[in-house]
């Protein structure tokens, strides 16, 4: 104790500034070594002695906060350096999940098919004709199929009227007389029976049941062929983004734990948390038995 005094008192000696004159103490926060640390005089003149340095000066507390505040890439490359472990675990927890359930969903195909709205009889007005038909086919996609055309798309394709209005999506193709039926199923015959079916059954009925039978007709354009190709996640796209999103959240977490750690890592972080310039560092040094 007398020794760690005697020494504290001449690093205060050696001190450039006035007010490290004061006092001298020792902050031992590093399990690395012990570091100078400034503070005011006790009651008698004498040196006081502080575990973190903070409690004997508390005027220097508020500029050790401020410059713990300061953040630099600097501080963001050690905090990854040092917890690169914890970066790596995530990433690859995120790419294992991401792509396992990416496998694990079911196939989904999708099948198309159009119907093109046509005039009836002699135009006098071929233009004004397309474009009645447009706003037409716009109609009828908004509507879709009305309770009575469901009823029968779902007898004759053998699916429910609650999948069919979760899968069917029936849209006009960039404003023209054309509408698409697109309806997609894990089972790609289910998908492209129900898609043929939807564009019959409303290439039918549908110019009757919006009152414009005497106008305008409804035929099938192309009936939906058998999908080859699987509508789904791609497992090598959901990989590359859970990569990302692995190495932003490591990263981060890293980070938020180097900052809440109660320790310094270099001297550096010691002069910017306590505003005074560091002369060296002790090492621990353990005991042997003998």
């Amino acid at each position: 104790m007398a020794a760690d005094e005697g020494f504290a008192e001449a690093l205060a000696k050696l001190a450039p500034s006035p007010a490290l004159r004061y006092h001298a103490s020792f902050a031992t926060r590093t399990p690395g070594g012990a570091v100078y640390d400034a503070g005011k005089p006790g009651r008698d003149g004498s040196a006081t002695r502080s575990g973190a340095g903070a409690e004997a000066n508390p005027g220097s507390l508020a500029t050790s906060e401020a410059g713990r505040e300061f953040f630099s890439l600097a501080d963001l490359a050690r905090a990854a350096r040092k917890r690169l472990w914890l970066i790596v675990l995530i990433a690859l927890f995120c790419v294992g999940a991401a792509v396992g359930a990416s496998f694990l969903t079911p196939p989904v195909y999708e099948a198309s098919a159009s119907v093109v709205l046509s005039p009836i009889g002699k135009q006098d007005n071929l233009a004004t004709g397309i474009e009645g038909l447009q706003v037409l086919a716009g109609e009828m996609a908004v509507v879709g199929l009305n309770r009575q055309m469901t009823e029968e798309v779902a007898g004759a394709a053998d699916v429910s009227s609650s999948e069919l209005g979760e899968n069917l999506v029936i849209a006009q193709i960039e404003s023209t007389r054309y509408l698409s039926f697109s309806y997609t199923d894990s089972d790609r015959s289910v998908a492209q029976a129900v898609a043929n079916d939807a564009a019959r059954i409303f290439a039918r009925e549908a110019p009757e049941a919006s009152g414009m039978a005497s106008e305008a007709e409804a035929k099938v354009s192309a009936y939906a062929v058998t999908p080859a190709a699987l509508e789904g996640p791609d497992p090598l796209r959901v990989g590359i983004l859970a990569l990302a999103v692995g190495l932003m959240l490591g990263v981060g977490l890293a980070f938020l734990l180097e900052r809440l750690e109660a320790s310094w890592s270099s001297p550096e972080e010691v002069e910017q948390f306590l505003g005074v310039p560091t002369f060296g560092t002790i090492p621990v040094l353990s005991r042997r038995r003998g």
